[in-house]
């Protein structure tokens, strides 16, 4: 195993030597009585250095071992009393708290100081493991890596996830850890104690104020940024908030005050066509809640196809209803539609919606015709039911089975049900508009509204644009695009996440910012992701403390001498080397 294998760069030294010996010296001056007593042919020489034949000499083979050896010196060559090395498995809290600034320095700075020291203490020979918690937890370095690799990522660390259970990781260590090996826990919460493992608690009690709430809305035409400040704090808080473009722009600057652990609402009305922006506070101590980046709401318009007679259209009061109802579109290519209100069932496209309107019986029964009264049995825990109550409505409807999942029944007569195809869902609906009250009834805009805001949200592309961090970016594929084209999340600093999914491509981010998503290198849409999570922005119950396991193993100095025993004999026979070849030089040239 090579501890520090960049060390390797020295074995170049090889190809060196040999090009040394390959091209010799000129030959020495040397004075004689006459040339006439040499041959002619010893007379000639070529000046300068020249590429000769590689002659093998003692000289060379010892300068070519030497070059070798110290190569895997600077490499840290170890066979075997590696095995003996302490290993260190550290599990990093990456809570945002622990992004936090104390008093004299950030609470990062003091976990990086506190892994290094014990990554000292073991001896440069330890292994090391080091786990992010998080509420999935991840192996950042290892198992059993090298310092120096533990050394770059701690350079980089900078937790910013939600609050979540870091037991979790606790447990991912323990499987990792063997006997005798140590497993430290940095945290910034003095409280949290867990048996058998180190804890370096190197938080700070602190105050804070953060953005706890931030939303645009979007109502009759107007926008709105609405937003809530909360102090956590025991004295009394102000500053200032900001409001620019994501290009710089600064659209208002207003202060604000907050008393002790108080909080305060702000509504602002947006100028139309405010492009995406950034809402900022005065940098305190907890960076990450003092920033949200929102983008404009997606107007979500909902294409409607009506295929349906106007006998039909008249009795249910189709165009009456969907009129009330906001975003709304008319078309008539039903390809082209989100929702498709038809007779008869239709060929289902990606995404689409389609209500199924059985509003005749069958010609082999025309009579079999049932007015119900109720009361009806609604499935309330279903979206397309929300706030419909059913109150003093007359239900006519043709008898007869409805396909797909019951949602409201009169007996055992289904009036409506539900059926999902792929992507899309196909809605039926029994109900004869002419002898019913139910299209004047209060219920039906009700549910023509759930029906069109189900449709919205199986609209193509993203569904939501503004999300807090932990939340998940969902992109449905549109229709239209091959099922094997390229899709890829590109972070705020430029990383890109290849996704996968047929037709729904999910990804959790782990940073905060605006990230793109790419279809084939195009981007296709941006998504907004803040922080927001109040228990992370409370820092006052976060502190110092350091507690020992009673069972953590007594570092054994003597085990970094025998890990380091093949380099001190890899340099001894370097230096023989050496010396050797001193001694063969002197001896052929006859210097002193």
């Amino acid at each position: 195993m090579f501890t520090n294998p960049i060390g390797l760069l020295a074995l170049l030294a090889l190809p060196t030597v040999l090009a040394l010996h390959w091209f010799r010296r000129r030959f020495r001056e040397r004075k004689v009585a006459g040339l006439f007593l040499f041959p002619r042919e010893a007379l000639v020489a070529d000046a300068g250095r020249t590429r000769t034949t590689l002659l093998r000499s003692w000289s060379l083979l010892l300068e070519l071992l030497a070059a070798l050896v110290l190569a895997l010196v600077f490499s840290g060559l170890t066979c075997g009393a590696r095995d003996t090395a302490k290993h260190l498995v550290v599990v990093l809290d990456h809570s945002a708290s622990m992004s936090a600034k104390g008093i004299s320095r950030t609470i990062v700075e003091k976990a990086r100081e506190v892994v290094r020291a014990r990554m000292k203490a073991l001896g440069r020979d330890a292994l090391v493991t080091l786990i992010a918690s998080g509420a999935h937890p991840e192996i950042v370095v290892g198992p059993n890596a090298t310092q120096s690799e533990a050394e770059g990522y701690l350079e980089h660390f900078a937790p910013q996830s939600p609050s979540h259970d870091i037991s979790i990781a606790l447990d991912l260590a323990r499987d990792l850890a063997e006997d005798g090996d140590e497993i430290l826990l940095v945290t910034d919460d003095p409280a949290f104690a867990p048996p058998g493992i180190d804890v370096e608690a190197v938080g700070e009690s602190l105050g804070n104020v953060a953005i706890v709430n931030a939303r645009r809305t979007r109502e009759d035409g107007k926008e709105q940024l609405v937003f809530d400040l909360r102090a956590f704090s025991d004295s009394p808080r102000s500053g200032q908030y900001r409001i620019r473009t994501l290009d710089g722009a600064e659209l208002l600057a207003q202060p604000w005050e907050l008393a002790a652990d108080g909080s305060r609402s702000f509504a602002l009305e947006l100028p139309t066509g405010t492009p995406e922006i950034e809402l900022t506070l005065d940098e305190d101590e907890l960076a990450l809640d003092d920033r949200a980046i929102l983008l404009p709401e997606p107007l979500g318009i909902v294409n409607v196809a009506l295929l349906l007679d106007e006998e039909t259209k008249a009795a249910l009061e189709l165009e009456r209803a969907l009129g009330a109802v906001d975003r709304v579109a008319r078309v008539s290519d039903p390809a082209a539609a989100n929702l498709v209100f038809a007779t008869a069932p239709g060929e289902l496209r990606a995404w689409q919606t389609e209500v199924d309107i059985k509003s005749k019986p069958s010609s082999s029964t025309p009579d079999a015709v049932s007015d119900w009264i109720g009361p009806f049995l609604l499935e309330r825990r279903h979206p397309l039911l929300d706030g419909v109550l059913l109150e003093g409505v007359v239900w006519s409807a043709p008898d007869g089975a409805l396909p797909g999942i019951p949602l409201i029944l009169a007996g055992d007569q289904p009036l409506m049900s539900e059926s999902v195809e792929g992507t899309a869902v196909r809605i039926h609906l029994a109900v004869v508009g002419e002898s019913s009250n139910l299209p004047n009834a209060p219920d039906w805009p009700i549910l023509l509204s759930n029906v069109v805001r189900g449709a919205r949200t199986r609209l193509p592309g993203l569904e939501r644009v503004n999300l807090t961090l932990g939340e998940s970016i969902e992109f449905r594929r549109p229709s239209g695009d091959a099922l094997d084209a390229r899709i890829e999340i590109r972070g705020p600093d430029g990383s890109e996440h290849p996704v996968r999914g047929a037709m729904i491509a999910s990804f959790v981010p782990t940073q905060v910012g605006v990230h793109s998503v790419q279809v084939e290198g195009a981007e296709r849409g941006r998504v907004a992701v803040r922080f927001l999570d109040p228990s992370e922005s409370d820092l006052r119950r976060r502190g110092s403390a350091s507690v020992q396991a009673a069972d953590t193993a007594t570092h054994d100095l003597e085990s970094d001498v025998s890990g380091r025993l093949e380099l001190r004999i890899l340099a001894l026979i370097a230096l023989l080397a050496v010396l050797l070849d001193s001694f063969v030089l002197t001896r052929r040239t006859g210097a002193p």
